[in-house]
């Protein structure tokens, strides 16, 4: 049998057995965890961190809590990151625990009761929540069966209106009452046709659009003079304002036939080609009969000296004859004048 100091050795030995290995255990796990931190640490020094935060307590200016500057992170870093909440899994008995037990009423038909001083309350004195989706079925069907109405009893219902015995309604403006008819009923007793014939009287108003010749004919019949033609005086500054050119009347003296004469002549009028138009030019009885001189060929004198117009043999173009000015513009003829290629000009 073993003593009691040979137990109590073996008590203290074992107990600083587990002391050791338990002293042992926390420097493994605490290793485990530092090593691990530290593993992070050094990624996290080896490239920048995928979320941004900035670092208010660097000495450079916009670092990240990682240690990077904000240009070295990528365009996702800076995207905002939704916050997972941790997922807590509860089992069916937490569940049940938090759903309300409802008990309905034993009411087979929900039928509001308007007298009643809470809202919706059943005529059984129990609140609408409370029934049985059947009951509130049956309910709602009985209250739209019966809102339903058949064409006989509305027609029951209407209230037989008679009429006034005026055939045309007219608003008595001088009557106390707004909108009595001169019989003294007021507008909602008269028939319809009473009210139409209203309508048919008064359609017949109101603005119409005519034209000049029915405007023409309601006019006044006027004086006028005998000029056939009204020409407005346009370059004659002593005349009154619209007077005629040929008459000196004013254009308002003028007959319909006058007016209408100027209008279709100055529709009359139409555009011309440029070939027309020098067809229509001729030459006059003095420039026909103007002095020439002797130079057979007009040639512009282009040296900043010369007139204009005039020609190398000292002359204007309009004391050459046509045939010399022809000469100039014909493609084949000289180019210079023979005054002037010999000198004697």
């Amino acid at each position: 049998m073993q003593s009691v100091t040979e137990v109590q050795l073996a008590s203290r030995r074992s107990s600083a057995e587990m002391a050791a290995k338990e002293a042992l255990a926390s420097t493994v796990v605490q290793s485990h965890f530092r090593g691990k931190r530290d593993r992070a640490r050094v990624d996290a020094m080896l490239r920048p961190c995928g979320t941004y935060q900035l670092n208010l307590n660097a000495k450079n200016f916009g670092e990240c809590a990682c240690g990077w500057a904000k240009a070295d992170h990528t365009a996702d870093a800076f995207k905002p990151k939704a916050k997972m909440l941790p997922l807590t899994k509860r089992t069916s008995v937490e569940l049940r625990a938090t759903f309300v037990q409802k008990q309905h009423t034993g009411c087979a038909k929900y039928q509001v009761n308007l007298q009643s001083a809470n809202f919706g309350e059943c005529i059984c004195g129990i609140a609408k929540a409370d029934h049985t989706p059947e009951a509130l079925a049956v309910g709602g069907a009985d209250a739209r069966q019966k809102g339903r109405v058949s064409d006989e009893e509305v027609r029951v219902r209407m209230l037989q209106k008679e009429h006034a015995s005026c055939v045309k309604y007219e608003a008595d403006v001088a009557a106390a009452g707004f909108g009595t008819c001169l019989c003294g009923r007021p507008r909602a007793e008269h028939s319809p046709m009473a009210l139409q014939a209203t309508v048919d009287k008064s359609a017949g108003l109101g603005t119409t659009r005519k034209d000049s010749g029915e405007v023409r004919a309601t006019m006044a019949q006027r004086a006028t003079v005998e000029c056939e033609r009204y020409e407005v005086a346009v370059g004659d500054h002593t005349a009154a304002f619209g007077a005629c050119a040929r008459c000196s009347e004013p254009r308002a003296a003028h007959s319909e036939a006058a007016l209408h004469a100027a209008t279709n002549r100055e529709k009359s009028r139409k555009m011309r080609d440029s070939a027309e138009v020098r067809k229509g030019f001729a030459t006059t009885a003095a420039w026909d009969e103007r002095s020439t001189i002797d130079c057979p060929f007009f040639d512009l004198d282009l040296s900043p000296t010369a007139a204009f117009g005039m020609c190398k043999c000292g002359q204007s173009k309009a004391k050459h004859s046509a045939e010399a000015i022809a000469g100039r513009m014909a493609p084949s003829g000289p180019s210079v004048c023979a005054p002037c290629a010999t000198g004697e000009a």
